[in-house]
């Protein structure tokens, strides 16, 4: 089960950002709005955990993925994910829009995420080492 953590992890969140973008929001009164533009910063911060959880995943998988490599389907898969879920908004319900502005916070979220992904890696490989 251990070898299998961030594949797991990140199938779960990928689940979890698609039903929060599908959801009809207008059906939960009282959701605080902080300040003008705070979905995308939503959006951001879910990609960037979207980038950085899918970059552990591959490494879990394929340990000897070389950087470029990594870095090329992260990007990709992101972009990818983000422009469907933009799309069946539009497609497949009545109560979401799809939103350009959303997207480019996505693309952010992930190519952010896709640049610290090196120093977390690294983090986590310390912390792991340290437990062992």
């Amino acid at each position: 089960m251990k070898a299998y953590l961030y594949r797991i992890g990140f199938v779960f969140y990928a689940t979890l950002i698609a039903a929060l973008s599908l959801v009809n929001i207008g059906a939960a009164p009282g959701l605080p709005k902080f300040f003008d533009g705070f979905d995308k910063v939503v959006h951001f911060c879910f990609y960037l955990g979207f980038s950085v959880l899918l970059g552990q995943a591959f490494l879990e998988a394929f340990s000897e993925l070389k950087t470029k490599t990594l870095r090329f389907w992260v990007i990709g898969y992101g972009l990818l994910y983000g422009g469907l879920i933009e799309l069946a908004q539009m497609w497949l319900t009545t109560f979401r829009q799809a939103d350009w502005n959303d997207f480019l916070a996505n693309t952010l979220g992930v190519l952010v995420g896709v640049a610290i992904h090196p120093w977390i890696s690294t983090l986590l490989a310390n912390a792991k080492s340290r437990n062992n």
